[in-house]
């Protein structure tokens, strides 16, 4: 877990939200399994998300850790 990854697990359970890790080479049901559970947002370090990982689950809020607003298109 980078620096940046804990400080934004610690942000959010200081918020009062559940916190779920995901880490790479989840398999794709697994995957979909986790974010189909009432996720209301992401965050994503880009250096490790990948397109399966955008495209799984339901429509999210997502962040770029360290980034000026959500991966791929505005207002995704």
């Amino acid at each position: 877990m980078t620096p940046e990854a804990f400080a934004a697990h610690m942000a959010a359970h200081v918020l009062g939200c559940r916190v779920v890790g995901i880490r790479p080479g989840y398999p794709p049901g697994q995957l979909e399994h986790v974010l189909g559970m009432r996720v209301d947002a992401v965050v994503v370090d880009p250096a490790t998300a990948t397109p399966r990982l955008l495209r799984a689950g339901t429509p999210l809020a997502r962040f770029r850790a360290g980034g000026d607003g959500p991966p791929g298109a505005s207002g995704t």
